[in-house]
């Protein structure tokens, strides 16, 4: 679930939470940060280098899939 993201300056700052509980964290927006690795599939690169994989974004709740596809 995506709870918010907010962009400025260039960077999204991103509140998810994961499978291994609730994240924060800073995304260039760049388009070589967000890897799809398939039509539904999508792998996100931070600014430390961190992974975060959303593995079907089709899965994701209605407003979750909105905020993503907005900035990807």
């Amino acid at each position: 679930k995506i709870h918010s993201i907010r962009s400025e300056f260039g960077v999204s700052y991103w509140d998810v939470q994961t499978d291994r509980g609730r994240r924060e964290f800073v995304v260039e927006e760049n388009p070589n940060q967000f890897i799809w690795l398939s039509d539904t599939r999508l792998l996100i690169l931070d600014v430390d280098s961190n992974r975060f994989e959303i593995p079907d974004y089709t899965r994701l709740d209605a407003r979750s899939a909105k905020l993503m596809v907005h900035l990807t």
